[in-house]
């Protein structure tokens, strides 16, 4: 079992190692697994659904947040501290990259909260799943979202350049 377990730890390693700048291995632990978690095309399509409607009530609710008056916003338990903070809208866009993390079951995609303009995850979920996938020859269920992120990205920084200069 010990070398099945070593081989195992080579081959994360072998795969991991290929690619920059990847923490594969936080605070002296295991932090990617060699794996994945095989779904079906529906269920993905209905993942994918799922976070683009608890995006859009995400992003009403903060413009909405946003029009309300101090002693509301106190009463929703913001700091007085925090109030000026929370009207501040930098970008046109509500967000330029968000996360929102699900609990999945067989009937049920619960929300469970969004990160927004977080870094956190992005390389893990396109760049590293693609070596993934080919690795373990299966189709990569994201492929062509590391180019639309990319897009995103670049079209929030020419939005917030031109409102700078106009």
């Amino acid at each position: 079992m010990k070398n099945c377990k070593q081989s195992w730890r080579n081959e994360r390693y072998d795969i991991y190692g290929q690619i920059p700048d990847f923490w594969h291995d936080l605070y002296n632990s295991e932090y990617a697994l060699l794996d994945i978690k095989l779904e079906t095309v529906e269920r993905i399509q209905a993942i994918r659904r799922a976070a683009e409607n608890a995006g859009r009530i995400f992003f009403k609710t903060a413009r909405l947040l946003r029009m309300l008056d101090d002693e509301t916003l106190m009463r929703l338990g913001f700091p007085r501290e925090t109030l000026s903070y929370t009207r501040i809208k930098t970008l046109e866009q509500e967000s330029v990259i968000a996360r929102i993390d699900f609990v999945v079951n067989a009937r049920e995609i619960k929300v469970m909260e969004i990160n927004s303009d977080t870094p956190t995850f992005i390389k893990e979920t396109f760049h590293v799943n693609k070596y993934l996938c080919a690795h373990l020859n299966y189709q990569n269920s994201n492929e062509g979202c590391e180019e639309e992120l990319a897009a995103a990205i670049q079209e929030a920084i020419l939005s917030e350049l031109n409102r700078q200069r106009g």
